[in-house]
């Protein structure tokens, strides 16, 4: 099978093309620049440049293929301008759906984000499920909106008779993270020795198995079904102290709430002074909810990896590579 990933030079897309191309396909990497870079170094895969809004350039790149991974869901850096930031989410998503329908691919997989699931709408469960979804403009984060906007996307075209599979992955942590998401917070536990954490418990996972998961969903994901790609409950002091153990840091030992901190991140937001992403990570686990990823686990395959190691594998691949000092 020819598989293109979009996105595949990014942290889950480098992951997914690295165990796509493990499992004996053959990989072809969309991306802004011919450079597969440190994500993909040593990995054999072909390189196509292009913009996820040119249809032309997505029809170049899909030209042969059998299936499409769209790792390349938009996410906002910032809270501010969210209509203008969605609108231009969900333009993009349909140019990449309606390029792959046209090219005839017989499986497309879309990562989005556990963001978009919301409480049980089944008060007797306490575990959120697939079809547990927020509502439009509950969680109050711009964040929230694109990746159900990209979803409500990916939803219209299956109905139409696409065939998406929708992976939803929760927190990830591993090797290949070369414009660190979630290695940023290594970097900064690394430079500024914190000695706060955020209070507050979220699921996380080895970003390997999500992309095992991602592989299996090309033949065996269901049509039109959404998967919860996740493993462990951890709360944030746990992890924050996994995180500094893995830099050689110590533990932060005081805890603030994520509403105080995402108050915070408002706020420099609004005067451009916020690293990129904060406010919207607060709100993650401001309003995470308790996942049962049991489904994608039987049909896509168990998680086999632990978060502590995934942890200590990001940050060894952030050393290696000249990030952390």
């Amino acid at each position: 099978m020819r598989v293109l990933v979009l996105g595949g030079t990014g942290f889950v897309g480098a992951n997914v093309a690295r165990a796509a191309r493990a499992a004996g396909h053959a990989v072809r990497v969309f991306t802004r620049g011919q450079n597969a870079g440190r994500a993909l170094a040593g990995c054999d895969v072909e390189t196509v440049a292009g913009d996820l809004h040119d249809a032309e350039a997505l029809a170049r790149a899909l030209a042969g293929c059998d299936a499409l991974v769209h790792c390349a869901g938009a996410y906002p850096t910032t809270g501010r301008h969210a209509r203008e930031q969605t609108e231009a989410a969900r333009a993009a998503m349909r140019t990449v759906l309606t390029a792959a329908m046209r090219a005839a691919v017989g499986r497309i997989v879309y990562t989005s984000s556990y963001a978009t699931i919301g409480p049980p709408v089944d008060g007797a469960r306490r575990r959120s499920r697939e079809g547990d979804r927020w509502a439009p403009g509950a969680p109050g984060h711009a964040y929230f909106e694109m990746k159900r906007a990209q979803e409500d996307e990916a939803d219209r075209f299956a109905r139409d008779g696409a065939p998406v599979v929708t992976l939803l992955p929760t927190a990830c942590f591993g090797p290949y993270d070369a414009r660190p998401t979630s290695g940023a917070v290594f970097v900064q536990f690394a430079r500024l020795r914190p000695i706060v954490y955020v209070r507050g418990a979220i699921n996380a996972i080895d970003v390997r198995d999500v992309a095992d998961a991602h592989v299996a969903a090309l033949t065996t994901g269901r049509i039109g079904e959404r998967y919860i790609v996740g493993h462990e409950d951890v709360s944030m002091g746990t992890l924050a102290a996994w995180i500094a153990e893995s830099v050689g840091v110590p533990r932060p030992r005081i805890g603030l709430s994520p509403g105080v901190v995402h108050a915070i991140a408002h706020g420099l937001e609004a005067v451009g002074m916020a690293p990129e992403f904060w406010s919207g990570s607060m709100r993650l686990i401001q309003r995470a909810v308790p996942l049962d990823c049991s489904k994608a686990a039987t049909e896509l395959g168990a998680p086999t990896r632990t978060v502590r190691a995934a942890v200590h594998d990001h940050a060894a691949w952030l050393r290696a590579n000249g990030y952390l000092r």
